[in-house]
Formats: structure tokens, C-alpha cells, sequence
């Protein structure tokens, strides 16, 4: 899995941190409301994803259905 690597400048150095990391330290800085608030929109972007899932295996489910049918069953069982 690629992912960015954020250049965060402290103390004058610039420091590289994964996402993971950043999003934790960040975190560590908010209050319980605005910690709410982030992980409504994480949980967002899970069931986005997850839809977005389903959706693909809706969509290719119907794709195969054109290989069931009476004059090519003698080619099911080969």
C-alpha cells in the first residue's frame, strides 16, 4: 500500500511522518468535540468504501449470467 510521507517542520528541522502518525499527533491536540466529529467522518469513509465494494460485486454479478442457458448446458460439465 503507497502512501505519503508529510513534511512537518518543528523546531526549524523538517520531520517525515506516515499519515497513521500524523493523524495521531494531530489528534492528541483536539477536544472530545472535534475528536467526534473526525471519527464520524472516518466512519464515513469506511462505509463509502464498503458501498463502493458492494457496488462492484453488484454490478459484475450480472455479468455472468449470460453462460447459464439451455443450449450451452451440454459445455457445463467439461
Amino acid at each position: 500500500m503507497k502512501y505519503t510521507i508529510f513534511l512537518i517542520k518543528e523546531a526549524n528541522m523538517q520531520v517525515m511522518v506516515k499519515p497513521k502518525e500524523r493523524i495521531l499527533n494531530l489528534a492528541n491536540e483536539m477536544n472530545e468535540m472535534q475528536l467526534l466529529e473526525i471519527a464520524n467522518f472516518m466512519q464515513f469513509l469506511q462505509l463509502k468504501n464498503n458501498d463502493n465494494t458492494l457496488d462492484l460485486m453488484k454490478a459484475s454479478e450480472g455479468t455472468l449470467d449470460f453462460w447459464d442457458n439451455e443450449e450451452d448446458k451440454v459445455w457445463d460439465n467439461v
